[in-house]
């Protein structure tokens, strides 16, 4: 077989029903994946599938449009499941390759609408709400286009495959990689700690968890700060007491803002002596109050419950209530009780 027989079979194929001729290029992807020319293959489909819409109308370009991106997310999260299966499996080299194909074809469809358009453009991925608004607020740009695909699980599997294979510095780039995708992502902050911790770069660690700090809101990323507080202080500062102390208030299973007010005066004193966070920082907090109190004026009932979720892991709910409220609520309790 050749390149050019397998790209005459492929056409072959065309039926000109857009919908399965869609399915039957994206097929064709994995079918051929294994010859040695796959990414020449692979040109030549993306310009089929350009080739399919090109005599669309408006309206049927956006409906084939939409339909090709599922199907290219659809295919982009089954080879991330793939990976993933492959480190677990420690098949790293394979994991490799899958995703240096991937990641040259995030990277070119990057590149190409770079160059399409006039006015630089950053491009941004957010696994959250939070992360958004937190994101647009501390890391403004302009012209934010956000990526219809997860490309910071992708680098952070092919970091994590990379370390594995004992290519710690390849790891520590592809990781910081990430960053311009998404500032305050938690979860990178926390693996590239997690590198660095196997490195022994500890002033770095020490700069990645207090990065993670900065920007945590969830309970579950709360608690991991104090796990990676207590390696710190245990394999670096050889302070098997504090670590401790750090690992009990890691595996307290109350809500944070329980966690902090059950506390005894001389553990809370040295918490904050030592510098240790307890509290979310004042940039998650602020952002948290002015977006749940926008979409409770703006009768966003989803996005006020997400919003004061947040804050009812760290804060009380009388608190709560009368910083959204302007007061009314806790007001309104205090008559009932006289």
């Amino acid at each position: 077989m050749d390149i050019e027989e397998d790209i005459k079979t492929i056409r072959s194929k065309l039926t000109g029903n857009k919908k399965k001729d869609i399915d039957m290029l994206f097929s064709a992807v994995d079918k051929y994946s294994k010859r040695p020319y796959s990414k020449e293959i692979y040109l030549q489909i993306t310009e089929l599938l350009s080739e399919i819409t090109k005599d669309c109308d408006p309206k049927s370009m956006a409906l084939v449009s939409r339909y090709i991106l599922r199907q290219s997310t659809a295919k982009y999260e089954k080879n991330l499941y793939k990976i993933r299966e492959l480190i677990t499996k420690k098949q790293l080299e394979e994991a490799l390759k899958l995703a240096d194909i991937l990641d040259t074809e995030v990277t070119n469809s990057i590149d190409e609408t770079s160059n399409g358009c006039k006015e630089p453009i950053v491009f941004r991925h957010y696994f959250s709400a939070m992360e958004e608004r937190l994101s647009s607020k501390y890391f403004f740009t302009e012209n934010p286009v956000n990526l219809p695909f997860d490309y910071l699980s992708l680098l952070s599997l092919k970091g994590q495959a990379l370390y594995y294979s004992r290519r710690p510095e390849e790891a520590l780039d592809t990781v910081r990689k990430a960053f311009e995708f998404d500032p305050v992502s938690v979860d990178i902050a926390f693996l590239l700690a997690d590198i660095d911790c196997g490195m022994g770069n500890w002033i770095s660690y020490k700069m990645d968890i207090e990065k993670a700090v900065r920007f945590l809101f969830k309970e579950e990323d709360y608690n991991r700060y104090f796990f990676y507080m207590e390696q710190y202080y245990e394999k670096y500062l050889g302070d098997k007491k504090t670590g401790d102390i750090l690992e009990k208030f890691a595996m307290d299973l109350r809500k944070p803002h329980l966690k902090i007010k059950s506390l005894d005066p001389q553990t809370r004193d040295f918490f904050i002596s030592q510098g240790i966070h307890l509290d979310l920082s004042p940039e998650v907090i602020e952002t948290a109050f002015n977006e749940a109190k926008r979409c409770f004026f703006e009768k966003d009932k989803r996005g006020y419950e997400y919003f004061s979720d947040i804050l009812l892991n760290f804060r009380e709910p009388s608190e709560v209530d009368f910083y959204l409220n302007d007061g009314a609520v806790l007001k309104q309790k205090s008559k009932e009780k006289k």
